[in-house]
């Protein structure tokens, strides 16, 4: 009955899943994932270089990641929507594995569950950092607790290696890495070699994890980057640190109540905590499980822990921030499915079917793009149109090397010039980071050095998102750039105005040099 139930259960959520996977297809990338392509483009085909040709807070890791992403994808809609399959099907293979022990319900479940919450987000979360960061993760968690016939060494140095490269991508995914070291040296605890143990674990788990970082500090010293990096981290960092996940400044006591209320939400997946639960305490308590998969068990709860952690080492709590915890969530909810001993009621026996329903309930959520091809409509196009109607103009209008400069963040004026290949003509990407700690020395010299590129390149096309703009508000912030007003008055002329965006092309006049007396 257990068996049939679920069985069902899982073949029904199966099919949904390959037929969301399949739909995927149609997507085009959106909100962040065209801003870091854009860089990758850049570079690959500009050769620009991060920091020094492009102002941008990332890690070096994520600039290699989209590069190949971007290279091999042609920088498509569909090349971008495979890769993102592959990653994701990489992710479920490893989790596969990782869970295979636990009972074939409990392996099939977690892929199935992890699966549906991913593409229920839609492209807005497809090949996010921290998405990409999941696989890495996961292969380290397997190496701790597979493997047994690879000597020591060599499993901690890879999981040094895995978390080295998590680490060239986001910093705080670290926070995981002391945990599972700790969990295999306590797999070796009684070996012979005990003397030795704390050796043979930590100098090659820091070799492989300071292999990755050398080649990212190795790529910044020989392009020349590292002054530029170091200035962006010394002096651009703090500041965006300080910004709330709805893009407001925050300071004392509002800080650390912003980073109390974004812990809480737990990125809206509270309600899967329940279901969670139910599967920590099935497993531990009501289940054939030996030993030592009680104890993973534990390692999953403590890496669940350490992701719920991790979005406010950041201090941002948007969705993606969360998707680490919600894989482990999904963990931790398959295991109500493992083997139970025999003798049961009938409602005791259907626990773990309605621990699964309860999950399914709680986080089936489909995108609109999903549901527009489900009934057969048009599916929601890129920032309601914007992307493409500018991106028409500029493929129709731009002339071999016009530069564009964009007036935005994620308003779709970005991924427009990376549909018509424009190049970028200041290092200036975004324009948010003018309007922030206004009173602070940085942002004055952002703003100088902005302008003073700006007159130098010339560039033929402005692009201003001026609807829907998701500007920064709070203290010391401001929607103003007199100067930048200024010189854009004087130097340039309307081309196109469009819904949400207007375009201006530079008049044919003598270019002048622009004064600097307000900022």
């Amino acid at each position: 009955m257990f068996n049939r139930c679920t069985a069902t259960i899982l073949v029904i959520l199966s099919a949904l899943f390959v037929l969301i996977a399949a739909f995927s297809l149609q997507w085009r990338f959106a909100h962040d994932s065209p801003l870091m392509l854009y860089v990758a483009f850049l570079i690959d085909h500009y050769h620009a270089l991060p920091y020094r040709d492009v102002f941008d807070m990332n890690l070096p890791g994520s600039y290699f990641l989209f590069y190949l992403i971007g290279h091999l994808s042609g920088y498509q809609d569909l090349g971008f929507r495979l890769a993102d399959l592959c990653v994701l099907c990489g992710i479920l293979v490893a989790t596969w594995q990782l869970l295979k022990d636990f009972g074939w319900r409990v392996a099939w479940a977690a892929v199935v569950l992890f699966g549906l919450l991913y593409l229920g987000y839609g492209p807005f979360m497809s090949l996010q950092r921290e998405y990409l960061l999941i696989l890495p993760i996961c292969l380290a968690v397997l190496l701790a607790t597979r493997c047994p016939h690879w000597p020591l060494p060599l499993r901690t140095l890879c999981i040094g290696l895995l978390f080295g490269c998590c680490v060239t991508v986001k910093p705080h995914s670290i926070i995981a890495f002391p945990l599972v070291l700790w969990y295999l040296g306590k797999q070796h605890a009684d070996a012979p070699a005990r003397r030795t143990l704390l050796v043979r674990l930590l100098a090659p788990a820091a070799l492989g994890f300071l292999l990755p970082v050398m080649v990212a500090l190795v790529y910044l010293v020989h392009t020349g980057c590292l002054a530029a990096f170091r200035d962006i981290a010394s002096g651009y960092w703090p500041l965006y640190g300080s910004l709330s996940g709805s893009h407001r400044t925050v300071a004392g006591i509002w800080r650390v109540w912003n980073l109390l209320g974004g812990f809480c939400n737990f990125g809206m997946h509270r309600a899967l905590l329940y279901p969670a639960l139910g599967g920590v305490l099935i497993a531990i308590y009501d289940s054939l499980l030996p030993t030592e998969k009680r104890r993973e068990v534990w390692l999953f709860v403590g890496l669940l822990v350490c992701y719920a952690i991790y979005p406010v080492l950041s201090g941002q709590f948007w969705p993606y921030h969360w998707l680490i915890f919600g894989y482990w969530l999904t963990v931790l909810i398959a295991m109500a499915l493992v083997d139970r001993p025999g003798t049961r009621t009938l409602a005791q026996t259907l626990i773990p079917v309605a621990v699964l329903l309860c999950a399914v309930l709680a986080s089936l959520t489909v995108s609109d793009e999903s549901i527009a091809q489900f009934v057969g409509a048009e599916m929601p196009r890129p920032k309601e149109g914007k992307v493409d109607a500018i991106a028409g103009y500029l493929h129709a209008h731009l002339r071999p090397g016009d530069r564009v400069q964009p007036l935005d963040w994620t308003g779709g004026a970005v991924h427009a010039m990376l549909i018509a290949r424009a190049q970028l003509a200041t290092p200036f990407m975004y324009d948010f980071h003018f309007y922030h700690h206004l009173s602070h020395a940085y942002t004055q010299h952002l703003r100088r050095r902005f302008l003073h590129c700006l007159a130098d390149t010339q560039p033929r096309y402005i692009v201003e998102i001026t609807e829907e703009k998701d500007w920064v508000n709070g203290r010391d912030t401001t929607q103003d750039f007199p100067a930048l007003t200024r010189y854009r008055l004087e130097h340039y002329a309307i081309a196109n105005i469009g819904e949400g965006y207007i375009i201006y092309e530079r008049k044919d006049t003598a270019p002048q040099t622009p004064t600097f007396s307000e900022w």
